[in-house]
């Protein structure tokens, strides 16, 4: 029987999201321009996992499926691999989609 092994595509089109979140991770201080995306990091209190959650406006126009995988593949290319396995939910919301969610940022 033949046998072909193929490279799924990418989860998402956005690579150059995934290149600024991957900045962000990595740098040290703190950013307040409104381009910026807002992060956090949620440790959970059973389980030792991570709520991780992006308020950024960039994400207008990106479908909410897609935003997940952005996210995660910025974990793993940031080289934050501790947090990346921690994860077991992701959240990208604009500020707007924030604000109808009632998180304060």
């Amino acid at each position: 029987m033949p046998r072909t092994k193929r490279q799924a595509p990418p989860p998402h089109s956005h690579p150059e999201l995934v290149r600024e979140l991957v900045e962000e991770l990595k740098k040290e201080g703190v950013s307040s321009s409104p381009q910026t995306p807002t992060l956090y990091e949620e440790a959970q209190t059973y389980g030792d996992s991570l709520h991780v959650t992006v308020i950024w406006s960039r994400w207008a126009g990106v479908p909410e499926e897609e935003r997940g995988a952005i996210i995660l593949d910025a974990y793993r290319q940031a080289g934050e691999e501790d947090s990346y396995r921690r994860i077991t939910m992701v959240l990208g919301l604009t500020p707007e989609e924030a604000e109808r969610l009632n998180i304060h940022y």
